[in-house]
């Protein structure tokens, strides 16, 4: 896999989590006055055509786009800009240019659920281990069971599955199934069902999956015959077909042209699907048109109601989702206005589908880049053509007394990107301090359970009926962050160095110790070190047998044979692993330049090795790794520059618990949160 394509990988991912923040006011000088109504079109794509110009000298700069806007059975505006390849100079074109529409595909993945509910073949609200095939259950240890409603809402309370590289590749035809899928990736269920909204990728795969089960067909056959065909949606496939390829705009990154690659599983009923913007407004007429296109039933109107109402939602200024779709990236840009949303991202593709329900008006902007566009067209289009009108809605701050507000107090860990942690503290009256990776924020109470930052920016909790806070949700729109009550290991001394790195690492989930001493001195295993490596990581444990005959039957088995994989680690010999051998810290050092190999490549400036002078001995085989570590400040208290300026990394001394979690813990900071 290419470089471009592993960063692309993790751009997206954070992009769609975390930088959803601050448009609101750069398109405020486009604003004119509401004299012309949407309906005047030439209006309309005077706007659009003013927009897109204004971005050819900014960063929001795309190499192609697509957008359509639709009102009733009408489309009022449909028009491509710029280029589905700058190479050949190949302009886009709404009704034959084939973007990759991400994650909007799971709109339509809902809207075949709904069609198998009118038919009586899906029960929304029944345990979906009816729908699975023999041998496969959902591992829940709560009363509650997964149902189709949790899969549709994101409320399932699933571990959270990220994708691995490897699941972005480019052998267009290797074919894997959404039941082998399913059963390689099935999680666990970490919280109740129902209890908190955690935009969840699989959780829609699995609707595929079912939807296979019950109706007996190939998921992306389904959809082409009972929604593809029926909506006149003939630029549109699951598969990359040699049609949709030669018409398949080019993915670019960072300015670079992608080779097409191909998604797993195969048919990706939560982001494999491919059309033309043309299409997508096909649909959505039919959904603001009570299931109906072109004098044709597609969804009943109680399935079209139920798509379009927010079945979750933390505060009711504050929704999460309906079935298949989403609140918006910036609900304050919504203007009063009841908004159902659907965001899609893939590596150099990004998407956003809007309705307007009460005003039977639906917008979508595709682009063949990552880029925040969409969010600023979303937000110049409402505030031209539906601003707020009720001018009288302003936020009147509370005086709640501060002791009353310690209750909002606490760690949060986001629940969909586990090492982003929030530290909330009451600091007067009516006022918190919130801060996260985005900084510190003071936010004012307006209701019991909704704050308002400086910028406008809403801040919503949730309680149980003792009053005790459990989640809130902020900056990331994808996600609760739920409140950590774990309490500290009882032989970490509060005053010790090394305490906010272990904390760190516990309330990450990272560490797995289940009782209550840490052991912060002695030293670390390399199964331990292993193990912690790839829960930072995320990735999908193997399933392969294990390499080494010592690690068969050992506790991080899978840990051990998934790094090995990733050619993180190595064995003693060809027969042993060493599992319980302490791990030296030029050893751990080696590690972590493996599994970050690309992300430290992004820091050319502070990696002038030949500036660092090490003291003590270090092996030539991790000498290189070693001046990394120093270089990227990959390390604890435990070293610092001598006053002749070398530094002893202490490289061939056994790794303590309380180092790795100094290590582990700098490395999630500074090469997965680049945080400086």
């Amino acid at each position: 896999m290419s470089k471009k394509l592993r960063t692309g990988i993790i751009g997206t991912f954070l992009g769609v989590c975390m930088a959803m923040n601050g448009l609101g006011g750069v398109f405020a000088e486009m604003k004119t006055e509401s004299s012309n109504p949407l309906t005047d079109t030439k209006a309309l794509e005077r706007f659009a055509d003013e927009f897109m110009a204004k971005q050819q000298n900014t960063d929001l700069a795309v190499p192609g786009a697509a957008i359509v806007v639709v009102k009733g059975d009408k489309v009022l505006l449909e028009k491509g800009y710029g280029y589905a390849d700058k190479e050949r100079q190949i302009a886009v074109d709404p009704g034959k240019t084939v973007f990759r529409i991400g994650s909007v595909t799971k709109t339509f993945t809902a809207a075949a659920v709904m069609q198998l509910v009118e038919q009586g073949k899906i029960d929304l609200h029944a345990d979906i281990n009816k729908y699975l095939e023999e041998g496969l259950r959902i591992r829940n240890p709560f009363d509650q069971p997964v149902t189709m409603h949790h899969l549709m809402t994101h409320s399932t309370g699933f571990d959270v599955t990220i994708e691995t590289m490897d699941d972005f590749h480019g052998d267009l035809k290797k074919f894997v199934s959404l039941s082998d899928y399913v059963k390689q990736r099935m999680p666990d269920v970490v919280r109740k069902p129902g209890e908190s909204y955690m935009y969840d990728n699989f959780a829609y795969v699995l609707q595929g999956y079912i939807i296979e089960r019950v109706s007996g067909m190939p998921f992306h056959q389904y959809m082409k015959q009972n929604l593809f065909q029926p909506l006149g949606m003939m630029n549109t496939d699951l598969l990359l077909t040699d049609e949709v390829l030669g018409h398949l705009a080019k993915a670019y990154v960072d300015g670079q042209a992608l080779d097409p690659y191909a998604l797993t599983p195969t048919e990706s009923p939560d982001g494999g699907m491919n059309a033309t913007a043309s299409d997508i407004g096909k649909f959505m007429i039919a959904q603001l048109q009570d299931g109906v296109y072109q004098n044709r039933r597609i969804w009943s109107q109680e399935s079209i109601r139920q798509m379009q109402h927010y079945h979750v939602a933390i505060h009711p200024r504050v929704e999460d989702a309906t079935y298949g779709y989403e609140g918006s990236f910036e609900p304050e840009h919504n203007n009063g206005h009841k908004v159902i949303t659907k965001g899609g991202d893939l590596i150099g593709f990004s998407s956003y589908m809007w309705l307007i329900p009460e005003e039977k008006v639906g917008v979508f902007i595709t682009c063949n880049t990552s880029s925040d566009l969409r969010s600023a067209w979303f937000n110049a289009f409402m505030d031209r053509y539906f601003p707020r009108t009720d001018t009288s809605v302003k936020s009147v701050p509370l005086n709640t007394p501060q002791a009353q507000l310690r209750r909002f107090e606490g760690e949060y860990s986001d629940a969909r990107i586990r090492v982003a942690l929030t530290t909330i503290t009451a600091i007067g009256d009516g006022e918190l301090l919130v801060e996260s990776l985005m900084g510190k924020q003071k936010v004012k109470q307006i209701e019991p359970l909704l704050f308002e930052d400086e910028n406008g920016k809403l801040i919503a909790f949730k309680e149980n009926g003792d009053h005790s806070i459990t989640y809130f949700k902020y900056m990331n729109p994808v996600s609760y962050a739920q409140k950590i009550t774990t309490p500290m290991y009882k032989d970490v001394p509060a005053t010790s160095e090394y305490t906010p790195y272990i904390r760190h690492l516990q309330l990450i989930g990272i560490l797995k110790d289940n009782d209550e001493k840490f052991e912060p001195t002695r030293a670390m295993t390399r199964a331990e070190a292993t193990a912690m490596l790839i829960r930072i990581l995320g990735v999908q444990l193997s399933q392969e047998p294990v390499k080494f005959k010592d690690t068969a039957g050992n506790w991080a088995a899978a840990h051990i044979q998934t790094a090995v994989q990733l050619g993180i680690v190595e064995g003693r010999t060809d027969a042993a692993f060493g599992p319980e051998d302490p791990v030296t810290r030029q050893e751990a050092a080696l590690m972590i330049a493996r599994a970050f190999k690309e992300q430290i490549a992004n820091y050319p400036a502070e990696l002038r090795r030949d500036d660092i002078e090490l003291s003590g001995p270090t092996d030539k085989w991790a000498l290189e790794e070693v001046k990394t570590m120093v270089a990227l400040g990959l390390h604890g208290p435990e070293v610092a520059p001598s006053k002749a300026g070398t530094v002893d990394y202490h490289s061939r001394r056994e790794l303590t618990r309380e180092e790795a979690a100094a290590l582990f813990s700098t490395t999630i900071n500074r090469l997965i949160l680049q945080i400086q």
